[in-house]
């Protein structure tokens, strides 16, 4: 006999034929692989909770102070977090504004002188004509810098609807009774829709203002786009600047001279309710994890690590079972001759299509033609059997005892005396009955039958001195 050869495609179909079997281990696997999830999750928060919790801290900061030391550190504590909101608002304001991220050396603007002129109104000596238009250029003014006017501008820049912020990207100033407006853009295109759109809105009240102050003409004397070093932009950029460092600085100082246990005192404060800059922020609080129940990484692992176990545990029962597994194997490693290969039972559905992928044999037959191959290869495939054939089939094979019988059957028409019996002994009886056997036939049920008994049977036989005719496999 040869060695065994175990191949991966016989190795794959038997694994592959357990599939029924696949749910469970992934529901397991996942299932488990999803508590571990949960369970990490909670001890990584467990290890994040703060060892003392802020309350006791402050509690325990306060006992040792004196009224005047507390009163003052509390008060600092307050101070702190009205500078830390003014920081906040500060530092927001200067990620938002437009007029912020301007390079103060090449600021585009859009520049519109207003023209006004008083019309069909009596000269006064006293200047009431100067007084009038001082009030209508007021008016103007207000429509300029009216709520709507300012909704408006803010569309054009694309920015929040905040006033703060609208009115830094336009300025107005008179002179000579003339009215200047200068719009800030970040493009040129854009500084100029703004002006534009200014202009357009003043020309429209003009109605207004003259039911108000009598009869006016709003005229547009100018407007040109113009890039050049402005101040107003820079010295804007560094006052702002200039308060938020103030603000820095006034947060940084406001715990200092106080005593040791005061300021203990002051800091349990704030990490009662901590207000600490942004940057700082994540360092000084631990981020605190949310618990959920469903953890999908956790899951698409555990599938895997289902379809992994699924696999190596059928791979495994495969490569250690005992029985004769595959038409190679009875001829190559047991040196018997296959007669036919039956297919008891015709596979539909998935098994059906395993079967189909994985066949290795075009000649696999149903019963009927199986039984007359294996028939005409016994009786006319080589020397024809001077005594009885006996056909051996496994103890508690039904099928295999049937498919023995009906092969007794066939070749007793064929006028082959022939007949059919459980799995050869060593015993006295069976030796006796093979040394009268004209040779001996084997019906085997692949992955099975026994190959422990298989090699003993042909150990028998051989010891008996009776030819093995061949085998016939059966495939559920």
């Amino acid at each position: 006999m040869k060695e065994k050869t175990i191949y991966l495609k016989d190795l794959l179909r038997d694994v592959l034929k357990k599939w029924r079997v696949l749910p469970v281990f992934i529901v397991l696997l996942a299932l488990l692989m999803n508590a571990y999830g949960w369970y990490r999750v909670r001890r990584a928060e467990a290890s994040r909770e703060p060892e003392k919790t802020a309350v006791s801290e402050v509690e325990r900061t306060r006992a040792v102070l004196s009224p005047k030391e507390i009163a003052d550190a509390e008060e600092r504590a307050e101070a702190y977090r009205i500078y830390y909101e003014q920081y906040q608002e500060t530092h927001e304001h200067m990620k938002r504004s437009v007029l912020f991220n301007m390079d103060p050396s090449a600021v585009p603007s859009y520049k519109a002188v207003l023209y006004c002129e008083l019309t069909d109104v009596d000269a006064d000596p006293e200047g009431t004509d100067t007084d009038t238009l001082a009030d209508v250029m007021v008016g103007i003014c207000s429509v300029i810098e009216s709520r709507e006017t300012q909704k408006m501008v803010s569309d054009i820049f694309g920015l929040p609807d905040d006033q703060g912020l609208v009115r830094e990207l336009y300025k107005t100033s008179t002179e000579n009774g003339s009215l200047i407006l200068k719009v800030y853009g970040r493009t040129e295109e854009e500084a100029k829709k703004a002006g534009e759109a200014i202009i357009a809105e003043v020309l429209k009240k003009e109605s207004a203002l003259e039911e108000i102050y009598g009869p006016i003409r709003i005229t547009l004397v100018g407007a040109r786009l113009t890039t050049h070093q402005d101040t107003t932009v820079s010295d804007w950029q560094q006052k702002i600047i200039s308060r938020r460092n103030t603000l820095e600085s006034a947060m940084q100082t406001t715990g200092n001279n106080l005593s040791a246990n005061a300021k203990k005192y002051y800091n349990a404060l704030l990490n009662e309710d901590p207000e600490e800059p942004e940057e700082n922020q994540e360092d000084s609080k631990p981020a605190q994890a949310k618990t959920k129940l469903i953890y999908p990484k956790y899951l698409l692992f555990g599938v895997a690590l289902g379809v992994a176990a699924w696999f190596i545990f059928f791979a495994l029962a495969y490569l250690m079972k005992d029985r004769v597994r595959t038409r190679e194997e009875v001829e190559e490693y047991y040196g018997v001759r296959v007669l036919s290969d039956i297919r008891t039972k015709e596979r539909k559905g998935v098994d059906g299509s395993i079967d189909r992928l994985f066949r290795k044999h075009a000649e696999v037959f149903d019963e009927a033609d199986g039984l007359k191959a294996s028939v005409d290869r016994i009786l006319y495939g080589g020397k024809r059997p001077e005594g009885a054939v006996l056909i051996s089939y496994d103890k508690g094979d039904e099928k295999a005892a049937e498919i023995g019988g009906k092969l007794a059957d066939a070749l007793r028409e064929k006028g082959q005396t022939a007949e059919s019996a459980e799995a050869v002994t060593a015993s006295t009886a069976s030796m006796e009955t093979l040394k009268k056997t004209g040779g001996l036939v084997f019906v085997k049920t692949l992955s099975e039958s026994s190959a422990d008994i298989f090699s003993r049977e042909l150990r028998t036989v051989s010891d008996a001195g009776t030819d093995v005719l061949g085998a016939v496999l059966l495939r559920k």
